[in-house]
């Protein structure tokens, strides 16, 4: 039970000949009659209130929330009375508090709400806060919203995902407030919200305070996260903004990995110097090798340095590789062996999954990702793929799982496409020339699909130059023309030249 402090200075009433120190007070059919002075005593605005409209107050003008009688423990909290904060009844204390601007009281029920707050209700409290933006104190209110979501991010995450499994809607704002710290679940939550096409626009506008690489540590979890957008919003604004993620996202990811390799021109010095002191060391376990040793046996450590030298170039260049975004060959091998597969039924598990694609090749792992609802699927053998792609090419439902025809989406490297496949449709088809050596199949799609429908991408192997192919013969002949005119098309910050195929 909590109680309002009353002050007890009322001289500057007695100064004034017409203050109402009689009220009116009207609260739904109840009618009683309060004292003026106690009530100008304690909130201002019900003072002037008062004055207004000539000693009388309609309480239920402004405050819309909570019934007669908990109205009435309001207004006799001002006289001193106890009150008890409760979940019924902390909205309507927050609202008269604020509109009434009685400090005490929202003080003290801002109190309540702290001892409260649990990762179940606080979304309730947060949607309140934006209610009374408008309050002398909502800055306190806010402040405890924030400091809860901090500390509980990951715990917030998975409440808000549980409101959304249950097909329950989750407000923009208290999105983007768990989002911004950035919760380990917090990818698996924004690809769930973004599944309702009304939430896209919204999460555009706040996307760019967000970290990505944090929310998407693993890229094709990101990848998929941006097709869905682009489905559920083909506007130009819409592509627009998604290419700024993209660029900020593989941006940050370079930069950790350049962080993570460390500095060049210190490790350089250092290895300088254990080159040297490896040099010396070496010098002088050649001389008692001479001295002490056959001369065949010279030769095979020779071999072994060799060997070993090799070795080390290697680990070198594959380090290089990482630092550019480049894939190595076995991580393109590996992606080339899998395919992710979308629309099947919720309930499926990964034998379902398994059993269906074992029938194109040996599968080595089925990964599920719910949220995205979505699964990786990867062979033993790349033919498995490319069977899979040239099949739902042909038929887009040939693949069923559960019962239900299943929508199949190349990695996000695609096997490398064949002679026969480039030559087909050469009228809907254009070369793209002069690619970035890291580009992928997404930068292409995300420069291109806004000046066309855009059907399919297919990177050749030396990844200098892709085939892209439209759903129309305009939209081909819309990006030839664009660039005969001068347009520049740009992919990762480099400039591409466009030509017609040259099987037209």
């Amino acid at each position: 039970m909590e109680r309002l402090a009353l002050g007890r200075d009322f001289s500057r009433f007695l100064e004034e000949e017409s203050f109402p120190h009689s009220v009116q007070v009207c609260i739904g059919d109840v009618q009683f009659t309060a004292s003026g002075m106690v009530i100008a005593q304690q909130s201002s605005v019900l003072e002037s209130k008062m004055k207004e409209e000539n000693g009388v107050i309609v309480l239920d003008e402004l405050v819309d929330v909570g019934t007669h009688a908990q109205k009435y423990d309001c207004f006799r909290f001002l006289y001193g009375a106890p009150i008890s904060f409760g979940v019924d009844n902390i909205e309507l204390c927050l609202k008269f508090s604020s509109i009434y601007s009685v400090e005490d009281m929202f003080a003290k029920a801002l109190k309540w709400i702290t001892m409260n707050m649990t990762c179940r209700n606080f979304h309730r409290y947060h949607r309140m806060s934006k209610q009374l933006s408008n309050s002398p104190f909502i800055k306190n209110f806010c402040s405890v919203i924030t400091d809860f979501i901090m500390s509980n991010a990951f715990e917030c995450a998975n409440e808000l995902m549980e409101v959304l499994i249950s097909q329950q809607d989750v407000d923009v704002d208290c999105m983007a407030a768990v989002l911004m710290y950035t919760p380990k679940n917090g990818g698996a939550l924004v690809s769930k919200w973004i599944l309702n096409s009304e939430n896209v626009p919204k999460f555009l506008c706040f996307s760019k305070n967000l970290d990505f690489v944090k929310l998407f540590p693993e890229q094709s979890n990101f990848t998929t996260f941006l097709s869905v957008i682009t489905e559920n919003s083909k506007s130009v604004e819409t592509m627009k903004v998604v290419l700024d993620i993209q660029k900020e996202y593989f941006t940050a990811l370079t930069r950790e990995k350049v962080n993570m390799a460390g500095k060049p021109s210190s490790s350089t010095e250092c290895g300088d110097d254990k080159s040297d002191a490896r040099s010396t060391t070496s010098k002088a376990k050649s001389k008692k090798a001479k001295t002490k040793k056959p001369a065949d046996k010279p030769q095979k450590q020779d071999c072994q340095n060799k060997k070993g030298k090799n070795s080390v170039d290697d680990q070198t260049t594959n380090k290089k590789n990482a630092d550019k975004g480049e894939l190595s060959s076995e991580a393109k091998l590996q992606s080339g062996r899998k395919i992710v597969i979308k629309s099947f039924p919720e309930k499926v598990t990964k034998d379902e999954i398994s059993k269906v694609f074992t029938n194109y090749g040996v599968v080595t792992s089925v990964k599920l990702v719910p949220p995205s609802g979505c699964a990786f699927v990867e062979f033993r053998s790349i033919k498995a793929t490319r069977k899979i792609h040239n099949l739902v090419k042909t038929n887009k439902d040939a693949i069923t799982v559960g019962g239900k025809p299943v929508h199949v989406v190349p990695s996000a490297i695609e096997p490398q496409p064949s002679f026969e496949e480039l030559k087909a449709n050469p009228e809907k088809k254009i070369f793209i020339n002069n690619l970035p050596s890291d580009v992928t199949v997404p930068d292409i799609y995300f420069t291109f699909a806004i000046h066309g429908q855009l059907k399919e991408v297919m990177i050749t192997e030396n990844k200098l130059t892709a085939v892209l192919e439209f759903s129309t013969v305009k939209s081909a002949k819309k990006i030839l023309s664009m660039f005969d005119n001068g347009h520049k098309f740009t992919i990762l910050d480099a400039c591409v030249s466009v030509s017609p195929t040259l099987f037209q």
